[in-house]
């Protein structure tokens, strides 16, 4: 879609056909306010399920697939600028920046 005119008579017809097509999901189906923007139309899919702890790890892999496999499929339409999703890495990350000053200091103070 390239007419910006257009765009506000697309969004409920849009908003409506997603929350059919995707049942459980919450879908937002919105305009966005910036300009220039060629293609001013965003969309975001979440969504909130309790989960069994027994299988949570594979729910959220197959969660992660079906991300990216829908991603896949919309990457393929015309006029797509920006494909995101919001996953954090599989496993959890910590960076310790440690200053070497700090430390010799506070190690020649440890009794041994």
């Amino acid at each position: 879609m390239s007419d910006k005119e257009a765009t506000p008579k697309l969004i409920g017809p849009l908003q409506d056909a997603l929350n059919k097509q995707v049942p459980g999901a919450w879908i937002t189906v919105r305009q966005l306010q910036t300009n220039p923007v060629e293609t001013p139309l965003e969309i975001l899919i979440s969504g909130q399920a309790d989960t069994d702890a027994r299988t949570e790890i594979q729910d959220v892999q197959t969660l992660r697939t079906l991300a990216s496999q829908a991603m896949g499929v919309v990457r393929q339409s015309p006029g797509v600028a920006v494909l995101r999703d919001d996953w954090a890495p599989d496993n959890p990350q910590v960076k310790i920046e440690i200053d070497p000053d700090r430390a010799n200091v506070s190690a020649s103070r440890t009794p041994m």
